[in-house]
């Protein structure tokens, strides 16, 4: 119990966000086709520079040392991007 106390202020501050989340979707939602539409649409840009990450890095390399470097640098990028968002 003084775990939960002492967590409190973080989990109120994690429900006020989720709140204001644009999908409410819940564990074991069962995702409509429309749903899955919106959720695309809407994570276009942000998908189109990961994607655009991943194929500079497929373009530029010629063997697979190479590749698997520039990968590994592409998906670190993305995920420092993922952390400030």
């Amino acid at each position: 119990m003084p775990q939960l106390s002492a967590e409190w202020s973080s989990i109120t501050q994690f429900q006020s966000l989720v709140a204001h989340h644009p999908f409410q979707f819940m564990p074991f939602h069962k995702f409509t086709e429309e749903e899955v539409s919106t959720v695309v649409r809407q994570v276009q840009h942000r998908l189109a520079s990961y994607r655009s990450d991943i194929q500079d890095a497929t373009m530029e390399s010629h063997d697979t040392l190479s590749f698997l470097q520039k990968l590994r640098g592409s998906v670190h990028s993305i995920l420092q991007r993922y952390k400030h968002h």
